[in-house]
């Protein structure tokens, strides 16, 4: 059935060492299903900006654990006291959220929540391999298989959260 139906809609790519795959901000159009290879998630953005890119996340997820309610609280109450005084918290630079080895799916958590990408995702393998389809047949193809559609889902959310988690990490660890 999905041989049938729907292979045909993905496009198979091949990215090599430092060749960027997604680039922070744009809008989805393709969700990234990763074959084969090592790709790293990262953001460059400033205190600042990770700190607004992390309010975005959770106003836009349902459901947020309180964990990362409370410490978001507490960020944004550190910030607001001395945070844009700081010209340090206003240089950008790289924060690495992931690194993904083989088999995973790169957009869906922004897709889901309606977000842009969220993260850069460069690959750090020598090759890596890719089958990418837009964001209007991934719709279809997940109406059509409603198991499928509540497994990527979920794992959408849980990658959404440790992507908080991660985010509170760097920026608790640069405010220090």
């Amino acid at each position: 059935y999905f041989i049938k139906n729907f292979f045909s809609d993905f496009t198979y790519l091949e990215f090599y060492y430092g060749n960027n795959i997604i680039t922070q901000n744009q809008s989805v159009e393709y969700l990234y299903f990763l074959k084969e290879g090592k790709v790293e998630a990262y953001c460059d953005k400033s205190i600042i900006e990770l700190n607004e890119l992390l309010n975005l996340i959770s106003q836009k997820v349902k459901n947020n654990n309180e964990h990362i309610k409370n410490e978001l609280f507490n960020i944004n109450n550190k910030l607001s006291l001395f945070g844009k005084l700081n010209k340090n918290f206003t240089i950008k630079m790289k924060s690495r959220l992931l690194v993904i080895i083989n088999t995973d799916i790169f957009g869906i958590e922004s897709w889901i929540n309606g977000l842009p990408y969220i993260y850069n995702c460069t690959v750090i393998s020598e090759r890596a391999k890719f089958y990418k389809i837009p964001l209007d047949k991934i719709s279809m193809l997940l109406s059509q298989i409603k198991e499928t559609r509540e497994l990527i889902l979920n794992d959408a959310n849980k990658r959404l959260e440790v992507i908080c988690t991660r985010l509170i990490k760097i920026i608790n660890t640069r405010i220090k």
